[in-house]
């Protein structure tokens, strides 16, 4: 089979790409952070542990993309003739897969909560000789968790937009 050329994003379109990548690092640090802040004050609460594990499963699509870009630059090779440029779509397929996989232990863990009829309490935690409600925590742990994707997304969906108003024509190499 014939190897094809590489193809390469107009230097405009690989500005933009470069942007979101160094956004997807910035994104993948905040999800970090949050996952140890939840972990931190999750408790016997099984909301909180459905939002930590939610969380855990967030950091999937960020690293499938910045590893999806590692590859897409590659040269064709015989096994690759066209390249690596669909990279990219593994990492939609991981995206996908991670929020299916949630969706189906939130059914399951519900399921067998009813099942059981569980309720579990949300106990008190003593910080810097005060008692506080873990309840007061949680919440906390929770507006932190949706500051940082809110600001991130927001700033991805401009950087979206700008490049949506220019037309891309590959180049060949």
């Amino acid at each position: 089979m014939k190897i094809r050329h590489t193809h390469q994003l107009p230097l405009e379109k690989q500005e933009d790409l470069d942007y979101l990548i160094r956004l997807e690092w910035w994104n993948l640090g905040f999800r970090i952070s949050i996952v140890s802040v939840l972990a931190l004050v999750l408790g016997s609460s099984q909301a909180m542990k459905i939002a930590w594990f939610e969380d855990m499963l967030s950091l999937i699509p960020p690293i499938a993309f910045l590893i999806a870009m590692r590859y897409r630059n590659r040269a064709p090779n015989e096994i690759f003739p066209y390249g690596y440029q669909r990279a990219t779509s593994i990492a939609f397929l991981c995206a996908a897969t991670a929020l299916a996989l949630l969706g189906s232990i939130l059914l399951l863990d519900s399921l067998i909560k009813l099942a059981k009829m569980e309720h579990p309490s949300i106990g008190a935690v003593e910080l810097f000789g005060t008692t506080f409600w873990m309840g007061w925590l949680m919440i906390g742990a929770l507006v932190y968790s949706v500051i940082p994707p809110v600001i991130i997304g927001h700033l991805q969906m401009k950087a979206a937009k700008k490049s949506m108003k220019r037309p891309c024509l590959l180049m060949a190499k």
